[in-house]
């Protein structure tokens, strides 16, 4: 079984490691509530973010476009948001190996190369971050979005 608390801790260290004081990040992997099929719980999903007064907006406004990626696709967007971004920190490249390693073991439950993964592209109605990036993993019947993001 996948534990999300751990999951969630792991990149809520990644996520500090990252931060600073000219910009905010956030990590997170959710499990989707599932609505039947896999463009139903994305909708669904999407539909849920409010913006700051508290107001949904029509997934159509969203434009929700899953593009399929292969699991190397998806371990270097982890990279990437963990190691690449302008703010990461300077690390000896086996540390950074071992941090994007550690993430993938963590996720091991879901056996990537039995799930279907994807990189869900967005163009959000509202103010959504800077930078954002949003992964699908669907194994069996679950839906498990991480999402990352950056404001500048």
């Amino acid at each position: 079984m996948l534990n999300l608390d751990c999951i969630n801790g792991y990149l809520t260290a990644i996520r500090c490691l990252n931060a600073g004081l000219n910009h905010y990040c956030d990590y997170s992997m959710n499990l989707l509530d599932n609505k039947g099929n896999f463009t139903d719980t994305l909708t669904h999903h999407f539909q849920s973010i409010t913006d700051g007064q508290g107001q949904c907006f029509d997934t159509k406004l969203w434009q929700i476009n899953p593009k399929p990626i292969t699991i190397d696709e998806f371990i270097q967007q982890i990279d990437k948001w963990f190691f690449k971004q302008n703010y990461s920190p300077t690390l000896h490249k086996e540390n950074n190996n071992w941090g994007v390693s550690g993430f993938i073991d963590i996720l091991s439950p879901l056996e990537l190369n039995k799930c279907y993964l994807y990189e869900i592209e967005t163009t959000p109605p509202i103010w959504y971050a800077t930078q954002w990036c949003d992964l699908l993993l669907v194994y069996q019947n679950d839906h498990y979005l991480l999402h990352f993001d950056l404001d500048d």
